[in-house]
């Protein structure tokens, strides 16, 4: 890094896609969070959850340099080691990420899953997934895709619905 540079506030290390744009979202949303507007950029994990508390460490040993925190999520659920407490996962993870970062990183197992959570009535969520209309069109469009049942405040498989929603609005 040249003098000239400066180091950017925060890289994100997400374990997937959908985690990786609504992380993204959120971040954006500074004035939501009670924080000030901060430089960051978010990325995706090549491998997905299985491989995340693996190499996601590694994936971000790069950025030491570039940024001045790094920050590490997974889903408990798909993460490989799912049998473990939340809490021990983030530690191994930590542990990990000290090594090139100090006391600079953190990591976040989210349980359950993140699409779990996504899923929260909020206008929100249909302006992060890009949908017009709104939430009540959003719960019309997944009714009619047979994704959730009437009454039903979340889809009965959020990631596929989550995804599916996604894919439609590129």
């Amino acid at each position: 890094m040249t003098p000239a540079e400066q180091q950017q506030d925060l890289i994100v290390l997400a374990a997937d896609l959908s985690m990786q744009v609504a992380l993204q979202a959120v971040l954006r949303r500074h004035h939501s969070l009670g924080i000030r507007e901060i430089s960051f950029k978010v990325i995706q994990q090549p491998n997905y959850d299985t491989a995340f508390l693996q190499s996601g460490h590694l994936t971000l040993r790069s950025q030491s340099r570039n940024y001045r925190h790094a920050l590490a999520v997974c889903d408990r659920h798909g993460c490989a080691k799912s049998g473990l407490p939340r809490e021990r996962l983030e530690a191994m993870l930590e542990k990990r990420l000290e090594n090139h970062w100090s006391n600079r990183a953190a990591a976040i197992v989210i349980d359950p899953e993140l699409e779990n959570w996504m899923w929260a009535d909020s206008p929100h969520v249909a302006e992060a997934l890009g949908w017009q209309g709104g939430m009540s069109a959003l719960w019309t469009w997944l009714r009619n895709e047979g994704l959730l049942a009437e009454g039903q405040a979340k889809p009965a498989n959020p990631q596929a619905a989550l995804h599916k929603a996604l894919r439609l609005k590129n």
